[in-house]
Protein backbone atom coordinates (compact mmCIF):
# COMPACT_ATOMS: atom_id res chain seq x y z
CA UNK A 1 0.00 0.00 0.00
CA UNK A 2 1.24 3.41 -1.18
CA UNK A 3 2.22 6.02 1.91
CA UNK A 4 0.50 9.28 1.41
CA UNK A 5 2.64 11.95 0.21
CA UNK A 6 3.78 14.79 2.69
CA UNK A 7 0.91 17.46 3.61
CA UNK A 8 -1.51 15.45 2.04
CA UNK A 9 -3.67 16.41 5.31
CA UNK A 10 -2.25 20.15 5.23
CA UNK A 11 -4.90 22.99 6.35
CA UNK A 12 -5.54 23.21 2.43
CA UNK A 13 -6.30 19.58 1.75
CA UNK A 14 -8.56 19.92 4.80
CA UNK A 15 -10.48 23.02 3.51
CA UNK A 16 -11.02 21.55 0.13
CA UNK A 17 -12.21 18.30 2.02
CA UNK A 18 -14.88 20.28 3.93
CA UNK A 19 -16.12 22.31 1.18
CA UNK A 20 -16.74 19.43 -1.05
CA UNK A 21 -18.09 17.16 1.29
CA UNK A 22 -20.11 19.77 3.31
CA UNK A 23 -20.25 23.35 1.69
CA UNK A 24 -21.27 25.70 3.83
CA UNK A 25 -24.44 28.01 2.91
CA UNK A 26 -23.15 30.85 2.21
CA UNK A 27 -23.05 31.52 -1.07
CA UNK A 28 -23.66 27.80 -1.85
CA UNK A 29 -25.70 26.92 -4.60
CA UNK A 30 -27.45 24.34 -2.89
CA UNK A 31 -29.67 23.74 0.16
CA UNK A 32 -32.04 21.12 1.95
CA UNK A 33 -34.84 23.20 1.35
CA UNK A 34 -36.72 25.32 -1.31
CA UNK A 35 -35.77 25.88 -4.64
CA UNK A 36 -32.57 25.06 -4.19
CA UNK A 37 -33.25 21.75 -1.86
CA UNK A 38 -32.71 18.02 -2.53
CA UNK A 39 -35.65 17.43 -4.77
CA UNK A 40 -33.84 19.77 -7.18
CA UNK A 41 -30.37 18.51 -7.17
CA UNK A 42 -30.86 16.32 -9.93
CA UNK A 43 -31.86 18.95 -12.00
CA UNK A 44 -29.19 21.80 -10.26
CA UNK A 45 -26.60 19.06 -10.88
CA UNK A 46 -27.90 17.40 -13.82
CA UNK A 47 -24.03 15.83 -14.42
CA UNK A 48 -23.83 14.16 -11.20
CA UNK A 49 -26.72 14.47 -8.88
CA UNK A 50 -28.56 12.72 -11.57
CA UNK A 51 -26.21 9.41 -11.79
CA UNK A 52 -27.52 6.03 -11.51
CA UNK A 53 -25.06 5.20 -8.16
CA UNK A 54 -26.40 7.88 -6.05
CA UNK A 55 -26.71 7.74 -2.36
CA UNK A 56 -28.45 7.08 0.09
CA UNK A 57 -30.18 3.89 -0.61
CA UNK A 58 -32.36 1.76 1.22
CA UNK A 59 -30.79 -1.34 2.96
CA UNK A 60 -33.17 -3.51 2.46
CA UNK A 61 -32.60 -6.87 0.21
CA UNK A 62 -34.51 -7.24 -3.04
CA UNK A 63 -36.96 -9.77 -1.56
CA UNK A 64 -36.09 -10.43 2.05
CA UNK A 65 -38.15 -13.23 2.10
CA UNK A 66 -35.49 -14.97 -0.17
CA UNK A 67 -32.36 -16.35 1.90
CA UNK A 68 -30.26 -16.07 -0.67
CA UNK A 69 -30.62 -12.29 -0.21
CA UNK A 70 -29.51 -12.32 3.69
CA UNK A 71 -25.99 -14.53 2.92
CA UNK A 72 -23.35 -13.52 4.76
CA UNK A 73 -20.70 -12.39 2.23
CA UNK A 74 -17.12 -14.30 2.47
CA UNK A 75 -15.42 -10.98 1.79
CA UNK A 76 -16.87 -8.63 4.24
CA UNK A 77 -14.27 -9.35 7.17
CA UNK A 78 -13.65 -7.68 10.35
CA UNK A 79 -12.51 -3.76 10.16
CA UNK A 80 -8.94 -2.82 11.18
CA UNK A 81 -8.99 0.53 12.84
CA UNK A 82 -5.57 1.90 12.92
CA UNK A 83 -5.23 4.34 16.04
CA UNK A 84 -8.65 4.95 16.36
CA UNK A 85 -8.01 4.65 20.33
CA UNK A 86 -5.90 7.04 20.69
CA UNK A 87 -5.35 10.93 20.68
CA UNK A 88 -1.68 11.33 20.24
CA UNK A 89 -0.90 13.91 17.72
CA UNK A 90 -4.70 14.31 17.29
CA UNK A 91 -5.84 17.99 16.42
CA UNK A 92 -9.79 18.13 15.95
CA UNK A 93 -12.08 20.83 15.21
CA UNK A 94 -15.89 20.84 15.36
CA UNK A 95 -17.78 23.22 13.49
CA UNK A 96 -21.45 24.58 12.18
CA UNK A 97 -21.17 24.60 8.38
CA UNK A 98 -24.58 25.86 8.48
CA UNK A 99 -26.07 22.67 6.54
CA UNK A 100 -24.00 20.39 9.17
CA UNK A 101 -21.73 20.00 11.97
CA UNK A 102 -18.31 18.37 11.15
CA UNK A 103 -15.58 17.14 12.95
CA UNK A 104 -12.30 17.83 11.04
CA UNK A 105 -9.18 16.07 11.76
CA UNK A 106 -6.37 18.97 11.31
CA UNK A 107 -3.77 16.93 12.32
CA UNK A 108 -3.35 12.83 13.18
CA UNK A 109 -3.22 9.42 11.22
CA UNK A 110 -6.02 7.23 11.38
CA UNK A 111 -7.00 4.69 8.91
CA UNK A 112 -9.33 1.77 7.65
CA UNK A 113 -8.52 -1.24 6.32
CA UNK A 114 -9.93 -4.79 6.13
CA UNK A 115 -13.65 -4.79 5.93
CA UNK A 116 -13.89 -6.09 2.17
CA UNK A 117 -11.70 -3.28 1.47
CA UNK A 118 -9.11 -3.24 -1.29
CA UNK A 119 -6.72 -0.83 0.31
CA UNK A 120 -5.83 1.40 2.97
CA UNK A 121 -7.87 4.85 3.67
CA UNK A 122 -7.38 7.92 5.73
CA UNK A 123 -9.92 9.32 7.92
CA UNK A 124 -10.18 13.00 7.25
CA UNK A 125 -12.97 13.91 8.64
CA UNK A 126 -16.87 13.32 10.28
CA UNK A 127 -20.07 15.00 10.00
CA UNK A 128 -23.71 14.37 11.31
CA UNK A 129 -27.23 14.36 9.17
CA UNK A 130 -30.35 13.96 11.64
CA UNK A 131 -33.72 15.34 11.94
CA UNK A 132 -36.61 17.34 13.42
CA UNK A 133 -38.11 14.50 14.85
CA UNK A 134 -36.88 10.64 15.55
CA UNK A 135 -38.54 9.27 13.32
CA UNK A 136 -36.59 10.99 10.51
CA UNK A 137 -33.31 12.36 10.03
CA UNK A 138 -30.86 9.77 8.96
CA UNK A 139 -30.21 9.22 5.45
CA UNK A 140 -29.72 5.76 5.04
CA UNK A 141 -33.01 3.30 5.90
CA UNK A 142 -33.87 -0.01 6.73
CA UNK A 143 -37.20 -1.26 4.99
CA UNK A 144 -38.10 2.28 5.15
CA UNK A 145 -37.42 3.26 8.59
CA UNK A 146 -35.46 6.03 9.68
CA UNK A 147 -32.83 6.69 12.49
CA UNK A 148 -32.89 10.29 14.05
CA UNK A 149 -29.28 11.19 13.22
CA UNK A 150 -27.14 9.25 11.12
CA UNK A 151 -22.78 10.40 11.29
CA UNK A 152 -20.30 9.75 8.28
CA UNK A 153 -17.07 9.31 8.61
CA UNK A 154 -15.21 10.34 5.50
CA UNK A 155 -12.22 8.53 4.46
CA UNK A 156 -10.00 8.34 1.01
CA UNK A 157 -8.04 5.88 -0.39
CA UNK A 158 -3.87 6.56 0.28
CA UNK A 159 -3.21 4.89 -3.28
CA UNK A 160 -4.36 7.91 -5.04
CA UNK A 161 -2.52 10.51 -2.27
CA UNK A 162 -4.92 12.93 -1.81
CA UNK A 163 -8.62 13.56 -2.16
CA UNK A 164 -8.76 15.37 -5.54
CA UNK A 165 -6.83 12.42 -7.35
CA UNK A 166 -9.50 9.91 -5.24
CA UNK A 167 -12.69 11.54 -6.35
CA UNK A 168 -12.20 10.32 -10.13
CA UNK A 169 -12.60 7.14 -9.02
CA UNK A 170 -15.17 4.63 -7.91
CA UNK A 171 -13.02 3.69 -5.11
CA UNK A 172 -11.60 6.53 -3.88
CA UNK A 173 -13.45 7.27 -0.74
CA UNK A 174 -14.47 4.85 1.57
CA UNK A 175 -17.32 6.44 4.11
CA UNK A 176 -18.26 4.37 7.35
CA UNK A 177 -22.29 5.44 8.40
CA UNK A 178 -23.30 5.01 11.84
CA UNK A 179 -26.67 4.94 12.98
CA UNK A 180 -27.77 6.64 16.15
CA UNK A 181 -31.28 6.05 18.48
CA UNK A 182 -32.46 8.19 21.32
CA UNK A 183 -33.02 6.08 24.81
CA UNK A 184 -33.07 6.90 27.93
CA UNK A 185 -29.80 7.47 29.04
CA UNK A 186 -26.78 9.73 28.51
CA UNK A 187 -24.11 8.22 26.31
CA UNK A 188 -20.65 9.77 27.92
CA UNK A 189 -18.73 8.98 24.68
CA UNK A 190 -20.37 11.94 22.83
CA UNK A 191 -19.67 14.35 26.23
CA UNK A 192 -16.98 15.87 23.90
CA UNK A 193 -19.24 16.74 21.16
CA UNK A 194 -22.74 17.44 22.52
CA UNK A 195 -20.73 19.76 25.60
CA UNK A 196 -18.62 22.04 22.62
CA UNK A 197 -22.72 22.28 20.48
CA UNK A 198 -23.77 25.55 22.47
CA UNK A 199 -20.19 26.98 21.66
CA UNK A 200 -21.17 26.58 17.62
CA UNK A 201 -24.60 27.97 17.87
CA UNK A 202 -24.48 30.45 14.57
CA UNK A 203 -23.17 29.21 11.25
CA UNK A 204 -19.86 29.75 10.33
CA UNK A 205 -18.40 29.10 13.90
CA UNK A 206 -15.84 26.89 15.26
CA UNK A 207 -13.94 25.45 18.72
CA UNK A 208 -11.30 23.55 18.89
CA UNK A 209 -12.14 19.75 21.08
CA UNK A 210 -10.08 18.26 23.14
CA UNK A 211 -9.18 14.88 20.97
CA UNK A 212 -11.72 12.40 21.53
CA UNK A 213 -10.61 8.80 20.97
CA UNK A 214 -12.60 8.16 17.22
CA UNK A 215 -13.60 4.01 18.37
CA UNK A 216 -15.35 5.89 21.19
CA UNK A 217 -18.52 7.10 18.22
CA UNK A 218 -18.32 4.00 17.26
CA UNK A 219 -20.51 0.95 17.66
CA UNK A 220 -19.43 -1.45 19.89
CA UNK A 221 -20.32 -4.41 17.00
CA UNK A 222 -18.28 -3.29 14.11
CA UNK A 223 -18.75 -6.59 12.58
CA UNK A 224 -22.06 -6.26 11.07
CA UNK A 225 -22.41 -3.94 8.61
CA UNK A 226 -24.04 -3.07 5.09
CA UNK A 227 -21.88 -2.62 1.93
CA UNK A 228 -23.19 -0.91 -1.66
CA UNK A 229 -21.14 1.39 -4.31
CA UNK A 230 -22.47 5.07 -4.63
CA UNK A 231 -21.60 8.74 -3.92
CA UNK A 232 -21.31 11.74 -2.11
CA UNK A 233 -24.60 12.19 -0.34
CA UNK A 234 -24.43 16.07 -1.05
CA UNK A 235 -23.14 18.11 -4.43
CA UNK A 236 -21.52 17.31 -6.13
CA UNK A 237 -22.90 13.77 -5.47
CA UNK A 238 -19.82 12.22 -6.85
CA UNK A 239 -20.02 8.66 -7.71
CA UNK A 240 -16.81 7.58 -5.54
CA UNK A 241 -17.85 6.07 -2.13
CA UNK A 242 -17.26 2.63 -1.00
CA UNK A 243 -19.85 3.18 1.42
CA UNK A 244 -19.98 1.09 4.55
CA UNK A 245 -23.40 1.44 7.18
CA UNK A 246 -22.77 -0.44 10.54
CA UNK A 247 -26.24 -2.54 11.42
CA UNK A 248 -26.17 -1.80 15.08
CA UNK A 249 -26.81 1.94 16.10
CA UNK A 250 -25.35 3.83 18.71
CA UNK A 251 -27.62 5.28 21.48
CA UNK A 252 -27.66 8.12 22.76
CA UNK A 253 -30.04 10.43 25.19
CA UNK A 254 -33.11 12.73 24.35
CA UNK A 255 -30.88 15.75 25.91
CA UNK A 256 -28.13 15.03 23.58
CA UNK A 257 -30.27 14.88 20.72
CA UNK A 258 -31.89 18.23 21.04
CA UNK A 259 -28.53 19.78 21.29
CA UNK A 260 -27.87 19.06 18.09
CA UNK A 261 -31.49 20.63 17.00
CA UNK A 262 -31.19 23.86 18.78
CA UNK A 263 -28.42 24.64 16.57
CA UNK A 264 -29.10 27.35 13.49
CA UNK A 265 -28.79 26.81 10.03
CA UNK A 266 -27.75 29.05 7.41
CA UNK A 267 -30.84 29.48 5.84
CA UNK A 268 -33.45 32.28 6.47
CA UNK A 269 -37.01 32.63 7.33
CA UNK A 270 -39.20 33.77 4.74
CA UNK A 271 -41.21 35.95 6.49
CA UNK A 272 -38.99 37.39 9.58
CA UNK A 273 -35.51 36.61 8.08
CA UNK A 274 -34.29 34.74 11.16
CA UNK A 275 -32.09 31.74 11.21
CA UNK A 276 -33.93 28.94 10.78
CA UNK A 277 -33.17 25.89 12.82
CA UNK A 278 -30.22 23.11 11.43
CA UNK A 279 -32.44 19.81 11.37
CA UNK A 280 -33.52 17.79 8.63
CA UNK A 281 -30.38 18.05 6.87
CA UNK A 282 -30.39 14.83 4.50
CA UNK A 283 -31.21 13.55 1.46
CA UNK A 284 -33.97 10.68 1.03
CA UNK A 285 -32.72 7.41 -0.38
CA UNK A 286 -32.04 7.19 -4.58
CA UNK A 287 -32.66 4.38 -6.85
CA UNK A 288 -30.85 1.44 -6.59
CA UNK A 289 -30.97 0.57 -10.06
CA UNK A 290 -29.35 -3.01 -9.92
CA UNK A 291 -27.21 -2.47 -7.46
CA UNK A 292 -26.28 -5.06 -4.80
CA UNK A 293 -26.45 -4.59 -1.27
CA UNK A 294 -24.28 -7.05 0.73
CA UNK A 295 -24.04 -8.02 4.11
CA UNK A 296 -21.25 -9.18 6.50
CA UNK A 297 -23.52 -10.82 8.70
CA UNK A 298 -26.18 -14.01 8.27
CA UNK A 299 -30.20 -13.77 9.09
CA UNK A 300 -32.70 -11.25 8.43
CA UNK A 301 -31.96 -7.61 9.87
Amino acid sequence: MEACKTGCMSALLMSLTISLLIRTSYGSSWTYRGDRGVNHWSALFPESCAGRSQSPVDLTPRNPRNPRNMRKNRQLGNFIFTNFNGVSDVVQQLSNTGLSVVMSYQSGDLRVSGGGLCSEFKVLQLHFHWGSLDTQGSEHTICGESYPMEMHVVTFNLKYDNLTNALNYADGLAVLGVFFKVGNSWNSNFDTITNALPSIMTPGSSIQLDPIPLDQLLPSNTKHYYRYQGSLTTPPCTEAVIWTVFRDPVTISYDQMEAFRALQSSERDEKSNGPLPLVDNYRPPQPLNGRKIKISFKGRQ
